[in-house]
């Protein structure tokens, strides 16, 4: 069964970038390629993280902020370094389940392990 590339949804002045193969190379390119700085987004949510050459600019075409990733093999202090990017890192494998509300004016970002809490504005 085929993988969908991505979805990008928009709520108000927060847009959400989602899509479990995100992580492949060529979709990265191929998104940058096609709609360039329409791919920016708010929140990005990439299941797979995997640390390529073409991650930074990916990520930073995107200019999330927040990252929501499952394993990583690397630390969020790391990977904000990587990036050089300020960006607030949520790792579904150790903060456990995230929510995000918006009401269109207020985003709020929850995990429920570690009970991490961000309202961006």
């Amino acid at each position: 069964m085929p993988d969908p590339i991505a979805f990008k949804i928009v709520f108000g002045e927060d847009s959400f970038l989602i899509g479990n193969v995100l992580n492949k190379h060529s979709v990265q390119m191929e998104m940058i390629d096609e709609y360039g700085v329409e791919i920016d987004s708010t929140v990005l949510f990439m299941p797979n993280l995997i640390i390529e050459e073409s991650i930074a600019e990916f990520i930073g075409q995107v200019s999330p902020k927040i990252l929501v990733t499952g394993n990583t093999k690397i630390t969020p202090e790391e990977l904000r370094e990587y990036l050089s990017m300020h960006i607030e890192i949520l790792e579904t494998n150790k903060d456990g389940t995230v929510t995000i509300t918006s009401d269109s004016e207020n985003l709020e970002v929850r995990s429920f392990t570690s009970e991490k809490e961000l309202v961006l504005h």
